[in-house]
This record gives C-alpha cells, structure tokens and sequence, in this order.
C-alpha cells in the first residue's frame, strides 16, 4: 500500500502481501527512499502510523550529504549495504551538474563496452557474491528477527529501489512470499517514483543526447532482469536462495520468528 507522504519517495507499507502461511500485517514493515526532506506533515503521518525504528541502508557519504530528519520517539539504525561507491545527490546538485555526472558515466560505460542494464546487473551481482553486502543483508533480516519494535519499522537507501528493494526481497523470501509478490512489490518501485523520474529527466535533457537520456533512465529505474540476476547469482553461487540467507546468518529459526512476528 503506498503511504501518501509529501516528500518521501518511493514509500509504501508491505501490509496484505500474501505469503505461504498468512499476510503480512499492516504498520509494522515498511520501506520508502530517505527522509531527508520528509515535511512536518510527512513526520505527522509516520508516527500515526506508529514508527518507532528506522534503518538507513546508504553509507556515510550519503548520509552526511541529507541526513534524515529527527523523528522523535523513532530510533535510527545504520547498515550500510555497500562500501562507498560513485553516487549522484540530485536533491542538490542543478541539471547541468547532473548531467555532467550522468555524462561521465555513461562515457565510462561506453569505453568499458558495458550497457546501463548490464551495469546494474552487475550491481545485483555484487548483492550477491560480496561477503559485505551479504553480511549487511544479515544484519537487516537479523535486527527485524531477533529486536522487534511494537510498532513500525521503516528501511531506506536514497530513492529505496535497489538496495532497499533487494533487502525487501530477501525478507519477503524469508516470509514465504513467492518470487512473483517479490518481483510485484520490486516493480512497484516504477511506479512510486514516476514522478521524481520525470523530475529528474526534464532536468537533465537540456543537456544530453536522446541517447544519454535513455541511459540516465536506465540507472534511474528498476528492471525484471535487476533482481532476477541477483536471485540467478545467488542459486549459481550458493545453491539456493536459502543457503544465500543461511550465509547471511538467517537461521530457519529465525525466519519462524519473522513470520511469527510479521504474518497474520
């Protein structure tokens, strides 16, 4: 269900996904982008919504450049699922500025003979076969399982799409959902954040080719083939998807604990 929050992207609660034994219940799992530009109506709406814990999966950089708003009563928990890596701010940065960032890359991309999905494949790879995404992941399903809140969880990356989506997708596996719910809730993440695309582009294409534009909107949006690669490494790489959430230090008693907790 997504949360009519003013300027929190890409915001929604998992309550009512179906899962094996039961749905999730409402108001207590959620995921969005940052809420570093969350209004006051936003901070009004989440704490009736009963949050009580969030979890920033960006690292510090991006947490220095829009740290979240304060919530109070809220606590917040760092877990930053990858190393610091190339990232654009475009809540502070002009279109030109963008551009030139979106630009560099994508000329990168074209010396390196690699195309924007195989470049985000290979972000999803990485979901997969890096011992530190993997132990991050670990510490996100573990917070949920073994220090439950009575109320809300929130969890965010910047605009909530990869980092937050494949976490997502891990818990819904955890929870027994089947992988077309996951890759359901992950391609809703289009929708959400339909708007703050457009936004984006506009802003930028006074100053790229129409090729360069359909590659911004490449990195800037999700695709089936994203999270199908990270489920395909994991298999390729681990077995299965529970001997991924095993290495992730998810133990099947942990995961009843999560459906006990989360389902209904």
């Amino acid at each position: 269900m997504k949360l009519d929050l003013q300027k929190v992207c890409n915001a929604r609660d998992l309550g009512g996904i179906r899962c094996k034994s039961g749905r999730i219940k409402e108001k207590v799992l959620l995921r969005s982008g940052h809420l570093h530009s969350a209004t006051a109506q936003d901070v009004q709406l989440l704490k009736q919504l009963g949050l009580q814990r969030v979890i920033d999966l960006r690292n510090d950089a991006e947490t220095l450049r829009n740290p979240d708003v304060e919530i109070e009563g809220v606590t917040t928990e760092r877990i930053s699922v990858l190393k610091p890596t190339f990232g654009i701010s475009f809540e502070t940065l002009n279109g030109q500025q963008v551009a030139q960032q979106m630009r560099d890359g994508a000329d990168k991309l074209a010396s390196e003979g690699t195309s924007p999905e195989q470049y985000m494949q290979l972000l999803y790879k990485k979901f997969a076969t890096e011992e530190f995404c993997a132990e991050r992941f670990g510490k996100f399903l573990c917070a949920l399982a073994d220090r439950p809140v009575s109320g809300a969880t929130l969890w965010h990356c910047t605009a909530g799409k990869d980092r937050c989506g494949v976490a997502t997708a891990l818990l819904l596996h955890c929870l027994g959902a089947d992988r077309d719910e996951i890759m359901q809730d992950y391609l809703l993440s289009n929708t959400h954040l339909y708007d703050r695309t457009e936004s984006i582009l506009n802003k930028i294409a006074p100053y790229l080719s129409d090729k360069q534009l359909q590659i911004a909107e490449r990195m800037i949006t999700v695709d089936e083939s994203y999270l199908q690669t990270f489920w395909k490494t994991a298999e390729e790489r681990f077995g299965n998807a529970d001997n991924f959430v095993s290495r992730c230090g998810v133990t099947e008693e942990r995961k009843e604990r999560l459906r006990a907790l989360y389902l209904c």
